[in-house]
C-alpha cells in the first residue's frame, strides 16, 4: 500500500506478449481499470547523429577496434533518440525529437542568449559561409571527393571552396594517421535541461576516447587580441546575461558542455580544440 492506497508495481520489463497489462487485469479480477504511464526525465545525457548521416556514419567504422565500435555505439547507433536540427540557416538552433516532438535549445543559446532580427540580418553572410565550411569538412570525414560536392556549394567561389577542402583534408589526414575515426555533426542533448548542440567533429580514438573539435570560421586570427576582447553578455535567456565573456571563453563554454555530457556517460574525453579556417 502507498498512501492508503493498494498499488501494483510492474516494470515494463516484467511484461511480455503472454504477460501483458490486459492479462494482468484479468488475473485481478479487474474489469474497469483505468492504465496510466508516467515518464520519468531522467538526468542523463543522450547522443545521436542526424538519421540522413547514420548510413555514412556506419561505413566509417568497418576496420574499427572493438573500444571504437563502443563508443559509437554509446554516442550514435545504439543509445540515442531521433534529434534532429532545426532551422540550420540561422543561429536560432533548435533541436527537436523527430518521434515525440520535445524541443531542446540550443548550448549557444543558453550562451549567448537569443539574437535580434538585427543581429540575425547582419551575420547572414557569415551563417552562410559557415554552412558552406561545414558541410565541406562533413564530407571530408565521410570521405568525399570534392568533385562529388562541388556541386552543393552554390554561392561559394569554388577556388575558395577548394582551398579550404585541401585545408581541412591535411588537418582530417593528420587526426586519423593514429587510426582515429571522424565523425561529423554529432549531436548531445541532455534530458534534464532540455538543451543540446551539434560537435562538428568527434574523434573517436582506438582506445574509445574522445576529442571533441569545433570548427569556427572568422576573418580575425583566432590567436589574436579580437578572440580574447570581453563582451558583455546582453540577453535574459542566457545564463551568463550580465557577464563578460570573450569569444574564446564562449567557445571553451560550448564544447566544454558537449565534453562534460559525454563523461556523464562514462565516455572519456581526451582533447577539446578548435578548427580554424
Amino acid at each position: 500500500r502507498k498512501g492508503g492506497e493498494d498499488v501494483i508495481e510492474i516494470t515494463p520489463a516484467e511484461l511480455t506478449s503472454a504477460n501483458n497489462l490486459s492479462s494482468i487485469a484479468k488475473i485481478l479480477g479487474l474489469s474497469d481499470l483505468t492504465i496510466a504511464f508516467t515518464p520519468i526525465k531522467d538526468n542523463k545525457v543522450r547522443y545521436s547523429i542526424a538519421e540522413n548521416r547514420r548510413p555514412e556514419a556506419e561505413k566509417l567504422f568497418k576496420s574499427a577496434t572493438q573500444a571504437q565500435m563502443n563508443t559509437a555505439n554509446t554516442l550514435i547507433f545504439e543509445d540515442s533518440r531521433n534529434i534532429e536540427l532545426i532551422d540550420t540557416q540561422t543561429e536560432k538552433h533548435v533541436y527537436v525529437d523527430i518521434d515525440t516532438g520535445e524541443e531542446f535549445q540550443s548550448v549557444t543559446k543558453g550562451i549567448k542568449g537569443s539574437m535580434s532580427a538585427e543581429d540575425l540580418e547582419s551575420k547572414a553572410t557569415y551563417l552562410f559561409f559557415g554552412n558552406k565550411f561545414d558541410f565541406i569538412l562533413e564530407s571530408l570525414a565521410f570521405n568525399k571527393e570534392f568533385d562529388e560536392i562541388a556541386g552543393e556549394l552554390e554561392g561559394l567561389d569554388l577556388n575558395i571552396a577548394r582551398q579550404a577542402y585541401d585545408i581541412f583534408q591535411e588537418q582530417v589526414n593528420n587526426l586519423r594517421s593514429d587510426g582515429s575515426i571522424l565523425v561529423p555533426q554529432v549531436i548531445f542533448h541532455h534530458e534534464k535541461s532540455l538543451r543540446a548542440g551539434s560537435a562538428d567533429i568527434v574523434v573517436i580514438h582506438t582506445d574509445g576516447s574522445i576529442s571533441i573539435l569545433d570548427l569556427k570560421t572568422s576573418k580575425f586570427n583566432l590567436t589574436g587580441d579580437y578572440y580574447s576582447k570581453l563582451y558583455t553578455v546582453n540577453a535574459d535567456d542566457s545564463v551568463f546575461d550580465g557577464a563578460s565573456l570573450s569569444t574564446r571563453q564562449q567557445h571553451a563554454i560550448q564544447i566544454g558542455a558537449y565534453a562534460a555530457m559525454a563523461e556523464e556517460r562514462g565516455v572519456t574525453v581526451r582533447e577539446m580544440g578548435v578548427l580554424a579556417l
